[in-house]
């Protein structure tokens, strides 16, 4: 990852190589070039790996299954945008030096980020899931019960 910012020094366009948080501009160059390259590969990754599950899905005998898949392949799911720029993050910060105080920070971050994550795609499913079953808009089960999900989204 460092040779990278290496690469970029031989280029020469700062007068001098200036130092911040122990990181030269051409670290936090080659961050933003690393994130922004791994954001443009995500989406066709998660596209083609959606397609696969859905092919998967298709020929299994349930149908739940096909119902997950068709969940998160309706729309991008803000879900899978989050963490896609979540571990792209993660993954281009390894570039930078970290304090070992920064790097537990960021380590706890990204426990954080992956259980927001596990927890946000849960309740869409299961929101999903509930819709599908009651699917006349009016049935007083089915807004009974999503009236609870605002809820565990705060106690979360």
């Amino acid at each position: 990852m460092k040779s990278l910012s290496k690469f970029l020094q031989h280029f020469d366009f700062l007068p001098e190589p200036m130092s911040f948080l122990g990181n030269t501009l051409y670290d936090y160059i080659a961050f933003v070039l690393f994130f922004f390259l791994l954001m443009l590969l995500f989406k066709p990754i998660i596209k083609l790996s959606l397609k696969i599950f859905s092919k998967i899905a298709s020929q299994t005998k349930t149908t739940l299954d096909d119902k997950i898949v068709e969940h998160f392949l309706k729309k991008h799911h803000t879900a899978l945008v989050q963490l896609e720029v979540a571990i792209a993050f993660f993954l281009s910060i390894k570039v930078l030096y970290l304090s070992p105080d920064i790097h537990n920070i960021v380590e706890a971050a990204k426990i954080i980020v992956i259980t927001l994550f596990v927890t946000t795609c849960l309740i869409d499913l299961i929101k999903s899931m509930i819709h599908h079953k009651y699917s006349d808009a009016n049935d007083p089960r089915a807004n009974s019960i999503l009236l609870i999900f605002p809820i565990f989204r705060v106690l979360i």
